[in-house]
């Protein structure tokens, strides 16, 4: 009896983990969308230079319509049409799923933290404080930011129907004119996830 309610237990808390990422609990799509994330960061070219240790906004951020983005240049001219239009039918889907909270799943070389919406206002205070007059109050430095030159933000991730193509917008801010942020596809290969190309990556 004890063994059956430990294995409910168990079940009940991996469904709502991937709940929460908008993802069915059984098909291993909160995994891969966590080894997605993981590229991203560590793959990532941050404007600013180096960075001791990576900081990323805890909450999921919203996203523009990738169509508008990546369809007309990249998408047309491959042969991931039909995936390409089963990620939109995905994206319109879930959409308007409120932000959730990231986990501690990432799979990172470097060190990192998860920011809460209180830290994640003051870490982008503290970069643009080169910005405020001599005169004025400027934010302290927090040693907890202490190494960390810039700020992830990542959607929620997005698939086709066989879960080989996925798409997710992530923002790299590292001040007020530093930083970059667009929509990045990654592909599904016999080795894992590849970074297959970006789209409408803006660098500020």
């Amino acid at each position: 009896m004890k063994r059956a309610l430990v294995i409910i237990l168990f079940a009940t808390s991996i469904s709502a983990f991937s709940q929460a990422l908008g993802v069915p609990a059984q098909d291993g799509k909160a995994e891969d969308s966590y080894a997605i994330y993981s590229l991203v960061v560590q793959n990532a070219v941050i404007p600013s230079g180096n960075t001791q240790f990576l900081v990323i906004a805890k909450m999921t951020a919203p996203e523009q319509n990738p169509n508008n983005a990546c369809h007309p240049v990249y998408i047309g001219t491959n042969p991931w049409e039909k995936s390409w239009n089963e990620i939109l039918s995905d994206w319109n889907a879930r959409k308007d799923v409120a932000s959730v909270d990231l986990e501690r799943s990432f799979n990172l070389e470097k060190p990192y933290l998860l920011l809460n919406e209180k830290e994640v206002q003051e870490f982008s205070a503290i970069r643009s404080r080169n910005l405020i007059p001599p005169d004025k109050p400027r934010p302290a430095e927090n040693p907890r930011f202490a190494g960390a030159t810039a700020m992830f933000g990542l959607s929620n991730v997005f698939y086709n129907g066989n879960r080989t193509l996925a798409l997710v917008y992530v923002s790299v801010s590292c001040g007020p004119f530093c930083g970059n942020f667009g929509w990045k596809v990654f592909e599904k290969t016999s080795s894992g996830w590849r970074n297959a190309f970006s789209c409408a990556l803006t660098a500020a």
